[in-house]
């Protein structure tokens, strides 16, 4: 069975849902708030509102400002001295960049401790509040207007990765730890350590920061709440684009490849008959999307690209993508292709919930 997870690079970066299923459960920590793949948030009291906010480069939670001074507690587990270092380095942003007191205690804490307020547990465990294959876990929890207290897990799998998956790993699940949700689109010029599926970022990027700062400055995100969209993919080279067709039906290109997260098509799609963008339909086997080729081409400065990583598991895929029409005309396949999968195809995907 495929585990799919669609990464489309022509749709906007607001990644955390305003509802979604078990919202509302109890299970002695708080009511859930929501969940989101790697993240679920609890609450306590009935105070709190729409779950989440858009700032600059980040989404936020709502009603979740942080406290003076937070402690990172290890939980006894195997392998949970790896994360110490990493830890050590998030702290350490808190402190200098974003002007947070946040420690991290020394030694480790029984695997039965209660965390208490202020403090941030963090284990090495497959087995956590996140449904799904996961290799990061999050449970903040929103109590009176604040981020009270913290759960973190890191999946063992998550140790068998590259230093720089696991750094990026334990810094995107402390992130959410801080309550910040994911950001999917890029800020400045790249991809933030909130992108639900992109291990990119080798440090808290300049939209991160900004969410981790909320309310130091009196500034607020605003407060048009944040809608589920799908994850954009990691920045790539854009292929040439496609002249435009003299006929009425939609013209372009199409280009997939096995890539380290899975299958990325890509390519261009345009309608001379049309203004706005000419949505595509991508089938892998039997399974389908549609998106908008709205993607900037920065060669061409036109937004008509599109991007689309689909991970799968090994074997051959059949890969095709049709351009719809606009206008007169009739609907056009852009290409089709079979690509081969000899590995698995999860790759350095993580943290999305498959």
């Amino acid at each position: 069975m495929l585990g799919v997870v669609l990464v489309l690079a022509a749709v906007a970066a607001l990644g955390v849902p305003t509802s979604t299923p078990g919202a509302g459960e109890d299970n002695g920590v708080g009511v859930v708030l929501y969940r989101d793949g790697d993240l679920v948030v609890f609450a306590k009291g009935a105070s709190v509102s729409a779950p989440a906010v858009a700032g600059d480069g980040y989404t936020v939670y709502r009603d979740s400002t942080l406290r003076e001074h937070y402690t990172i507690r290890l939980v006894e587990s195997s392998g949970v001295e790896r994360l110490r270092p990493h830890l050590e380095a998030v702290a350490a942003t808190m402190r200098d960049d974003v002007g947070r007191s946040v420690t991290v205690a020394p030694g480790t804490v029984a695997a039965d401790a209660t965390t208490g307020v202020g403090q941030i547990d963090v284990r090495v465990s497959s087995s956590a509040p996140c449904s799904g294959s996961w290799l990061g876990c999050a449970s903040p929890v929103v109590d009176g207007g604040e981020i009270s207290e913290a759960r973190v897990w890191i999946n063992p799998r998550l140790l068998t990765r590259s230093s720089q998956a696991l750094d990026n790993g334990v810094r995107h699940e402390l992130g959410h730890a801080f309550g910040l949700g994911h950001f999917n689109g890029e800020f400045d010029g790249h991809l933030q350590t909130m992108h639900a599926t992109s291990f990119d970022a080798l440090s808290y990027r300049s939209g991160d920061l900004a969410g981790l700062g909320r309310g130091l400055t009196g500034s607020q995100p605003a407060s048009t709440p944040a809608s589920a969209t799908p994850q954009v993919a990691p920045a790539a080279p854009a292929p040439p684009v496609a002249a435009a067709s003299t006929s009425a039906d939609p013209s372009g290109d199409m280009h997939a490849s096995a890539g380290p997260v899975g299958i990325v098509i890509r390519g261009h799609a345009v309608d001379v008959d049309a203004t706005e963008p000419v949505v595509v339909t991508v089938t892998l086997d039997d399974q389908t999307f549609s998106l908008a080729a709205a993607k900037l081409d920065e060669s061409t400065g036109q937004r008509n690209a599109y991007e689309v990583v689909w991970s799968v598991g090994p074997g051959t895929h059949r890969v095709c993508v049709v351009a719809h029409n606009i206008g007169a005309g009739s609907d056009a396949t852009l290409g089709c292709d079979d690509i081969e999968i000899t590995i698995g195809g999860i790759g350095q995907l993580g943290l999305q919930t498959l």
